[in-house]
């Protein structure tokens, strides 16, 4: 007995020691928690934000709770958000069992700054500081084009803005540039990160916060009119929002398959085959749609494909019916997109169809406040039968100074506007008069207008 207490004793010594001498397997450090940035985000109406997921196992969901107040569009590991309307709503990031969420708040404006950056002017030149807004990606470039030198962002001469390092101040950007007769507009375009300069990234709106300058509407957007004083001055500018995200590459050159689908409600009587559809495009023409199949409900479906698009094109629809004129569907001007295959739905037109204003024969007189059209063709235009506004060769006839006439033979659901050509040897040097961002709509009665010059 005294044997087996000492075998056991010495074996149970040998377990012990065993174990207090053995080296542990080290274990792995734990898994990183799933985190999502920012978990609060400030837009203004159409600002554009990036929550970003990290330490995700697999794929990350991502959900709004209001997609009327901002749209998300999922990237993988990156949300893209986008700001629509004022109000507050939440981003929900979920990944492996875990929810995360981003509170997004969206303001009608950007706030202005109480302070400004210190900027001096230079004698006999025009001096612009802008407030950019924030984005994501590095600016490549920024630019102000104008008349002064073609109107055209991609014009390599179009001055280039400079950043002001200034401590307490960022995004803040200056151009000084030059121009003709002292007279002075223009917008303000960031390049995309790929370098393309296009009226796609202009400035869309801004707020004019010192210096003698103002906001005009134009072509959906707005841009920036320089009164006489501003020579050798300087004028502060905050720019509200982009037309485009200058951190997205611009659409691609290539073929689109455009499918229509026209679900206003029609009256009594209506008969389909009566409705034609095309794509109008500023260049090089327009595309005629067919029915692609007959009534699905709840409406009648067009197609058409346009081979061989330029970069960056845009397009809008003109409908007609019963071989009627042409008029606009509503909306503003549409870029083409990345899958190169659109997929719309038209529910409202600025004019009704089938109830249109009749078409006639007529004087037109536009009376002009400003310069603008001193020395240059005044050409009276609008939804005509060739559709291509800019094109038009209908130069109207001076009289009492600033007053111009046209008369003509007018279609239905009349709408037109007023250029000016400033070179005629250059396409894109256009004034644009009209009704603000809108074409003056023809009631049938009235003949006359009031256009304001945006160079003063």
């Amino acid at each position: 007995m005294k044997n087996k207490l000492v075998s056991f004793a010495l074996l149970l010594g040998l377990v012990v020691a065993g174990v207090s001498c053995k080296k542990e397997n080290p274990q792995p450090a734990p898994t990183a928690d799933f985190t999502i940035t920012p978990t609060t985000m400030s837009l203004s109406v159409n600002g554009i934000g990036t929550i970003t997921a990290s330490n995700a196992t697999g794929d990350v969901t991502w959900t709004i709770a209001d997609n009327t107040i901002a749209e998300i569009t999922p990237n993988g590991a990156t949300c893209s958000v986008k700001a629509m309307k004022e109000g507050t709503t939440t981003v929900k990031a979920a990944n492996n069992g875990k929810e995360l969420t981003c509170t997004v708040t969206v303001t009608a404006t950007p706030p202005t700054p109480t302070e400004l950056p210190n900027v001096q002017g230079t004698a006999g030149k025009y001096t612009l500081a802008f407030q950019a807004p924030s984005i994501e990606c590095a600016y490549k470039n920024i630019c102000f084009f104008g008349a002064f030198e073609g109107n055209d962002p991609a014009n390599p001469d179009a001055p280039v803005a400079e950043a002001i390092v200034q401590e307490g101040f960022t995004n803040w950007y200056k151009v000084v540039f030059e121009a003709e007769d002292g007279t002075a507009m223009g917008k303000i375009c960031p390049e995309t990160v790929d370098g393309a300069r296009s009226w796609n990234t202009q400035a869309k709106t801004f707020e004019v916060v010192q210096g003698d300058a103002e906001s005009v509407a134009d072509m959906g957007a707005n841009k920036i009119s320089f009164g006489a004083s501003a020579l050798g001055d300087v004028v502060f500018v905050t720019v509200a929002e982009w037309s485009a995200d200058p951190c997205t590459a611009p659409n691609p050159e290539g073929t689109a398959t455009f499918n229509v689908v026209i679900l206003t409600e029609f009256p009594e009587g209506f008969d389909p085959d009566d409705i034609e559809v095309s794509a109008a495009f500023w260049t090089p023409g327009s595309v005629e749609m067919s029915r692609d199949l007959a009534y699905q409900g709840p409406g009648y479906k067009f197609t058409g494909v346009y081979e061989n698009y330029p970069a960056n094109q845009q397009f809008k629809y003109n409908i007609s019916y019963k071989g009627g004129d042409w008029i606009w569907e509503k909306h503003d001007n549409r870029t083409m997109p990345y899958s190169l295959t659109t997929n719309d739905e038209c529910v409202e037109w600025d004019s009704t169809p089938w109830n249109p204003i009749p078409g006639g024969n007529g004087t037109f007189t536009i009376t002009l406040e400003g310069t603008c059209y001193e020395g240059h063709d005044v050409i009276f235009t609008g939804n005509f039968a060739e559709k291509a506004w800019g094109a038009s060769d209908r130069v109207m006839t001076p009289s009492n100074g600033n007053q111009f006439s046209w008369t003509g033979e007018y279609p239905e659901n009349f709408e037109y506007k007023v250029i000016i050509k400033v070179d005629p040897e250059d396409e894109n040097s256009w004034i644009w008069i009209g009704n603000g961002n809108d074409n003056w709509k023809f009631d049938g009665t009235t003949f006359e207008q009031t256009g304001t010059c945006p160079l003063n």
